[in-house]
């Protein structure tokens, strides 16, 4: 059942609380031209999306197949899509532009860690 945009808002830390992706996932589709929902829901994904630490980021094999995993899931359950969605529909946001890239380009960034520490081509 649909909820309005502020119930969904008022919702969401206890989703990201629950990991619950499905659901905040469903809550940006459903409320896609509110861009102040947008905006929360792409900064909750991004702590749940792997990425860096800063500048001392431990890149080693074995953290880079963790984070590839939890990527990969979040990958299947559409939040790469999602996170496309959201920055086309709102590209004046710099919050959704800077949570959306993290998300979107966390692959790039593993595949160069892995290249790094494993000497892979």
């Amino acid at each position: 059942m649909p909820v309005s945009s502020e119930e969904f808002l008022l919702a969401l830390p206890l989703l990201l609380q629950y990991n619950n992706v499905s659901e905040i996932l469903k809550g940006m589709q459903q409320h896609l031209s509110h861009c102040g929902v947008q905006e929360h829901t792409c900064q909750a994904l991004l702590q749940l999306a792997p990425r860096d630490a800063g500048e001392g980021y431990d890149a080693n094999c074995s953290q880079a197949g963790g984070e590839w995993q939890q990527y990969s899931r979040l990958a299947e359950l559409g939040v790469i899509q999602a996170a496309l969605r959201t920055t086309s529909a709102h590209p004046d946001s710099s919050i959704m532009a800077e949570a959306g890239c993290s998300i979107i380009f966390f692959p790039t960034r593993v595949r160069v860690v892995h290249c790094a520490v494993v000497g892979a081509p």
